[in-house]
């Protein structure tokens, strides 16, 4: 049984975007899918960016409360600050790493199409 002072141990947790969006109407920036201990999946988790900057938001539902009010739960989240911050950084770094890659794309693309222009000239 653990320590109530002990900090909670954290499983490995793997992250890799399913799909970027390309829309400037949306706040929406990505989709991603993470592994967590090599045993449970989560898919759906969205990489948003708002005013207040970059953040990533849980699968969730939405439904109305007894007031009329969109209310929104999510299908999955953290129940403590280390699970929260492995998972929160697995996310972010795949969503950095994804955007790197396809900036270094987008660039040998346009010099590959400029290169072959001038000889061609």
């Amino acid at each position: 049984m653990a320590n109530k002072n002990q900090k909670p141990r954290v499983p490995y947790v793997k992250a890799q975007v399913d799909r970027l969006v390309d829309d400037p109407n949306s706040k929406t920036r990505a989709y991603v899918s993470a592994t967590i201990g090599g045993a449970f999946a989560i898919h759906g988790i969205r990489v948003v960016e708002s005013d207040k900057g970059r953040f990533m938001a849980m699968p969730s539902r939405s439904y109305q409360d007894k007031d009329g009010n969109t209310q929104y739960a999510e299908y999955f989240h953290s129940i403590s600050k280390e699970g929260y911050q492995a998972l929160n950084k697995a996310v972010t770094t795949a969503y950095e790493n994804e955007i790197s890659q396809t900036e270094d794309s987008d660039i040998e693309v346009i010099d590959d199409d400029i290169e072959d222009i001038e000889q061609s000239m």
